[in-house]
């Protein structure tokens, strides 16, 4: 299922857009992670009880949850882990313009945006495909 965690005042909110009332708000982003899962499964277990289960979350493929955020969310998540000049250069954008993506000092469009979201997950398979 899609989420979203957006940045709010106070830290991260999030929701999933399929769930209705499924929401959470937390400080940092690993914690509204934690918090939508388990509100997600509460929610499930509440569904449930009432015998309002609908089909789709009778699938656990479908419990899996995908996270949408923005770009500076993303560089500040991951700081200290992956740099802006290692998303440049997987990515192939400049790396200016990757560290304005990452102060928020410039949005990236959708062709820029899919651009970064498929360099990672390239990334991210070829770490999965590791063995030491």
């Amino acid at each position: 299922m899609k989420s979203i965690i957006e940045k709010s005042s106070t830290g991260y909110c999030a929701f999933i857009e399929e769930l209705d009332g499924v929401a959470v708000a937390a400080s940092t982003i690993q914690e509204v992670k934690m918090d939508l899962e388990k509100a997600l499964a509460m929610h499930i277990e509440g569904l449930k009880e009432d015998g309002e289960l609908p089909e789709f979350l009778q699938d656990p493929k479908n419990l899996e949850l995908t996270y949408t955020i923005d770009v500076e969310t993303f560089f500040k998540w991951y700081a200290g882990i992956l740099t802006k000049s290692g998303v440049a250069k997987i990515t192939g954008i400049n790396q200016s313009l990757v560290n304005q993506y990452a102060l928020g000092i410039k949005m990236p469009g959708k062709k820029q945006l899919k651009k970064i979201e498929d360099s990672l997950h390239q990334f991210g398979s070829e770490l999965m495909a590791i063995n030491f």
